[in-house]
């Protein structure tokens, strides 16, 4: 019995989701899109339907709604490397999900501040997000699949599926 909990923990990576076509994480992305869309397009109608822009309105309707989050990719023989620069938030905000094809990064982080000094009373909250989908070129080995954050800095390692073998699928 102990054997076979060691052996489900070696398969799923706690800190890892496996991601399957009806996950939360694809939702939330996809009505990202869906609004960003939207705010895109409104741009693109205050700019009395300027054509050429798309790139431009596109961005700055992302900006709008995400905080910008650098992504450094590496791939070698073995396994595609992936940084992403998440400054201010911390590992237990940030949700990963994987299948052998893809990749979601979600980071949500909320804070909240108050102020008083006499009579005055101020309170703020702020909050920040991320949410990236990577498509990945090759089959990923899923239960291998690892994060670490450091500095602000999000490391997650895809170890590439061996050639001629499937890889594991999320069941």
């Amino acid at each position: 019995m102990k054997h076979q909990e060691t052996t489900e923990l070696a398969i799923r990576p706690s800190n890892i989701e496996l991601l399957f076509p009806d996950h939360p994480l694809l939702k939330h992305f996809e009505d990202f899109q869906r609004q960003i869309a939207q705010r895109a397009y409104e741009i693109f109608q205050d700019s009395g339907f300027t054509d050429g822009h798309d790139l431009d309105d596109w961005l700055k309707a992302e900006s709008e709604f995400l905080h910008p989050a650098p992504v450094d990719v590496q791939e070698s023989d073995s396994e595609y490397l992936i940084h992403v620069e998440v400054p201010g938030f911390q590992e237990k905000e940030i949700q990963i999900a994987v299948d052998q094809h893809q990749l979601v990064v979600r980071a949500q982080h909320t804070s909240q501040s108050e102020h008083k000094k006499d009579k005055i009373l101020r309170s703020e909250q702020q909050s920040k997000s991320i949410c990236r989908s990577f498509p990945l070129p090759s089959n990923v080995d899923v239960p291998k699949v690892t994060k670490h954050l450091r500095d602000g800095i999000l490391e997650i390692k895809l170890p590439k599926a061996a050639a001629g073998k499937p890889s594991a699928k999320a069941a």
